[in-house]
């Protein structure tokens, strides 16, 4: 028999998605008043993996090139909103046979003079093949190489302390009519004391509100900052004139349970644009 010696791979969701085994349910932890919340970890392949739950506090935010990417290194954020000193993980790590799931309940305690707010963190999900141990078997055959990927996953969490509220607010728009797209770049101030989680919805129209372009998404707004939209026209043709944009918000999300969001009234901003 063979012994192997594992070398570990680290690899991302968004390049190996379709070879991660594990699933986490649901797709946001939150922790209730008494501090307790819990996820489920799923094993949907036919080996055994090896899992390990971690925290790391981190919010997702937009590049200047428009780019979606989670910040990790924001010092001075973390020590206002961060969960990571009040949460643990039972059971931190354990081994998933092939179907099998582990409910992973956590605790938080927060500080007796935590201010009113949502703190939040990354739950932090990794997980590989089983190691077999090294040394096992005949010592006199010849040692092989086992590459293991290792795969990580993040959901986020979230404690509601005392009194909450969030909102938004467009502060600015800018946009820009290319060949064959139109972007759309916006500003805002997140209101409150929460992070705005929600959906969006952004329209041009014409003076008679035929609307001419719509996109919609999913928005996870946590400070103040800008979002950048792209139009694709196709055969669309924005002649010159006098347009209108319109940016639609509202805290429900089909992902979530509307009774975990930081509910707020509905948000619409409005402005006439000019194409020259």
């Amino acid at each position: 028999m063979k012994k192997y010696i594992p070398v570990t791979l680290w690899a991302t969701l968004i390049s190996f998605a379709s070879w991660a085994q594990v699933g986490i349910a649901p797709a946001a932890v939150f922790i209730n008043g008494r501090g307790v919340g819990s996820t489920t970890i799923m094993n949907t392949g036919n080996v055994a993996m090896e899992v390990g739950v971690s925290f790391q506090f981190g919010y997702p935010d937009e590049m200047p090139d428009g780019r979606m990417m989670m910040v990790y290194d924001d010092t001075v954020r973390k020590l206002k909103y961060s969960l990571d000193g009040m949460i643990k993980a039972y059971p931190r790590s354990f081994v998933l046979p092939p179907g099998g799931k582990q409910i992973v309940r956590m605790q938080v305690r927060p500080p007796t003079n935590a201010e009113p707010g949502v703190y939040f963190t990354r739950v932090k999900v990794s997980s590989q093949q089983q190691v077999a141990e090294i040394g096992k078997g005949d010592p006199t055959e010849g040692l092989a190489t086992q590459i293991n990927m290792r795969f990580e996953q993040v959901v986020a969490a979230f404690y509601k302390s005392g009194v909450v509220s969030t909102g938004i607010e467009v502060t600015k728009i800018r946009t820009e009519v290319l060949e064959k797209q139109f972007m759309l770049e916006y500003s805002f101030k997140r209101t409150g004391n929460a992070p705005y989680l929600g959906s969006m919805l952004a329209e041009v129209t014409k003076p008679n509100e035929e609307v001419l372009l719509r996109f919609s998404r999913p928005v996870a707004i946590y400070f103040d900052g800008s979002r950048k939209l792209g139009f694709q026209l196709d055969d669309k043709i924005l002649d010159s004139g006098t347009y209108s944009v319109r940016l639609s918000f509202t805290t429900e999300r089909s992902d979530i349970d509307p009774a975990e969001i930081v509910s707020s009234s509905p948000y619409v901003f409005t402005e006439r644009i000019e194409i020259p």
